[in-house]
């Protein structure tokens, strides 16, 4: 089970106990057997995800490295979960920390919270075919470089949200050698777009 909340309405749930930001451990009366008239106080971990998080799955593949595919003329104020129990706040575009390293190859939910506009990995971004799955857009806005998905080669798209695509006027080569993109265009299509 997961929950998915916004942060701003995680004060109004009430008789919960917040221990982490990603955790609630709800209290529950169980009734421990049939027989009996005997009950037990439990706690339930429900793990909470914000609904305007940009999830993505990755893959190293034998680089022990993740680099998020962020632009010079971006704006970002993100909290980076990279998915192996570590996270950064990223708010330049240039800060070592959008690159991330792991211990082990393999694959990562990465989920991304605050503002990051600003996403495209042009042509030829090695990095490109890592990305594997989005499974909700969250908040994410692109940019207006084009190129954004350019080489994802490997990506999939699964998600219940629409991309927010406000100030967006480029959409040269969004989806351009996607081979196994499965999203669906119809949320994409804008006058806007050049």
């Amino acid at each position: 089970m997961m929950l998915c909340v916004r942060f701003t309405e995680l004060l109004k749930i009430h008789g919960h106990v917040k221990s982490s930001p990603l955790i609630f451990h709800i209290p529950c009366l169980i009734m421990r057997s049939l027989w009996s008239i005997t009950w037990s106080l439990v706690f339930i971990s429900i793990p909470v995800i914000e609904c305007s998080s940009f999830i993505s799955l990755w893959d190293t593949m034998d680089s022990y490295s993740i680099e998020l595919p962020l632009e010079s003329t971006g704006t970002y104020a993100m909290w980076v979960d990279w998915g192996d129990n570590s996270a950064d706040y990223i708010d330049e575009y240039d800060q070592d920390l959008f690159t991330h390293i792991y211990a082990a190859n393999g694959q990562y939910n990465i989920i991304i919270n605050g503002t990051l506009n600003g996403f495209a990995f042009g042509e030829d971004n090695p990095n490109a075919e890592k990305l594997l799955n989005i499974s909700q857009w969250g908040s994410l806005q692109l940019g207006n470089s084009g190129a954004y998905f350019d080489g994802c080669v490997n990506l999939q798209v699964q998600t219940p949200d629409a991309l927010d695509l406000t100030g967006l006027d480029n959409a040269w080569a969004f989806f351009r050698s996607c081979h196994m993109f499965n999203g669906h265009y119809a949320h994409l299509y804008s006058t806007r777009l050049t």
